[in-house]
């Protein structure tokens, strides 16, 4: 019977832990905590996307990180792990109906939730969040700018 020689593979699993260690130990040195107020319902889920090009911002495509959680009535937190400080940004909209998008009426006007870190405008330099520490917190309330009858929510 032939194989990989003991101290070979006790050498592998050495490299391996000490490789791990030092990777997954520094891969992410900041973190951007978000608080999300305003969440109108438990009904699909809160879509975030973290920037760090305006563009990308709000919702073109090519964001650095996405985060679906399941919507929570009220409020909820969540976070991004970033590797480097910078500028970072947020958008956010509350997919009530799970379907990816966010979804508007006949004139464009948003029927579902949205918001933006630091300002309820889609505007990357208003949202900028300057990462330079360990942990950045910031706070963002969801709009509901149109607002179905209660028999169609």
């Amino acid at each position: 019977m032939t194989g990989i020689p003991m101290g070979t593979l006790r050498g592998l699993q050495t490299s391996l832990a000490f490789f791990l260690s030092n990777v997954v130990g520094t891969a992410f040195s900041y973190e951007i905590i978000f608080t999300v107020q305003n969440i109108r319902n438990n009904q699909g889920y809160l879509m975030a996307a973290l920037h760090n090009q305006s563009n990308t911002f709000p919702g073109k495509g090519g964001a650095l990180i996405y985060i679906k959680a399941q919507a929570k009535k009220g409020v909820m937190k969540q976070k991004f792990l970033v590797e480097t400080p910078g500028n970072y940004a947020i958008s956010i909209f509350h997919d009530e109906n799970n379907n990816g998008v966010l979804d508007k009426n006949l004139l464009g006007i948003p029927t579902e939730g949205y918001g933006f870190s630091n300002t309820a405008e889609p505007d990357f330099k208003k949202a900028v969040l300057h990462v330079n520490k360990e942990t950045t917190e910031v706070t963002i309330d969801l709009k509901y700018p149109y607002n179905p009858p209660k028999n169609q929510k």
